[in-house]
């Protein structure tokens, strides 16, 4: 149980605590786990909490300097410092995660605005006060349940309770509203990049379809007038021929005929038998 312990009180968390946390998501920024090390620390297995927490073993830990009277386990600065850069990266994480709900919130905010299911006077400031004011009702849930915030706050006086609770919530509140106008301000300049490539998109599908309308227009005209000319070249050439008969009737030439018909056509041989008089 002995461990190489600062001179300085620093600590990463309580008796029976543990010092990982869990997350929504895979951690990708710490891969081969160089920041946090998966090693074993049984004053940090919340399954022995109840074990250590007996008088004797509790005494014991504090006499050798293990633990502080405020049941903190005491640590190395470069545990400590290990332990920080795990909770940086996890916030990061946690950031991010929350980052992209808000930005598709507010995608689908325009979306629904450009529909007309959302009247256009609503602006994204108010969208963007909402969506504070849920992060707001989480944070004081999350400061309720958390007891080292609630025993800390209650060894102030009433009044100082209520305004060291409303000053952090207004330092938080200006980060975040910081924060979202910033996530707005990109939000926007996508959805304006997206409908300006989308009307591109457009004004070059339609000149496409314009040109494919011309090119038929043109090619049903050609085709009209080849159907017009040939039927012009048929009708002279019908009647030439109706002109060069009735120039031959009046001429007194006989028309002509159909060799065909002029051929004499062969008897048909009647077959039977004789008889012995014939």
């Amino acid at each position: 149980m002995s461990q190489n312990r600062s001179k300085a009180n620093v600590f990463r968390a309580k008796l029976g605590e543990s010092l990982y946390t869990l997350a929504n998501e895979f951690l990708l920024t710490d891969p081969n786990m160089h920041v946090m090390q998966p090693s074993y620390n049984r004053l940090h297995d919340p399954h022995t909490r109840k074990y250590f927490h007996r008088k004797d073993l509790w005494n014991r830990l504090q006499k050798e300097n293990f633990i502080t009277e405020d049941n903190e386990v005491k640590c190395t600065l470069k545990e400590y410092r290990l332990h920080q850069m795990y909770l940086e990266n996890l916030k990061r994480s946690s950031d991010r995660t929350m980052n992209e709900i808000q930005r598709d919130q507010l995608r689908k905010f325009l979306m629904c605005q450009e529909e007309g299911r959302i009247p256009s006077d609503v602006t994204l400031t108010e969208m963007r006060e909402i969506l504070l004011e849920e992060e707001v009702h989480g944070l004081r849930q999350q400061l309720q349940a958390n007891s080292d915030w609630g025993g800390m706050i209650k060894r102030l006086p009433e009044r100082e309770q209520e305004y060291c609770k409303e000053m952090n919530l207004l330092n938080w509140k200006a980060g975040e509203r910081a924060r979202l106008k910033r996530i707005e301000k990109e939000v926007r300049r996508e959805w304006n990049r997206e409908r300006y490539l989308k009307e591109a998109q457009d004004k070059r599908e339609q000149k496409k379809i314009a040109t494919l309308v011309r090119k038929c227009a043109n090619q049903n005209k050609r085709l009209l007038e080849n159907i017009k000319t040939s039927e012009d070249l048929a009708t002279e050439e019908r009647a030439k021929r109706k002109s060069s008969q009735q120039n031959s009737l009046t001429k007194g030439e006989l028309p002509p005929t159909d060799i065909t018909q002029m051929v004499a056509k062969p008897r048909k041989q009647r077959w039977g038998y004789r008889s012995g008089n014939d």
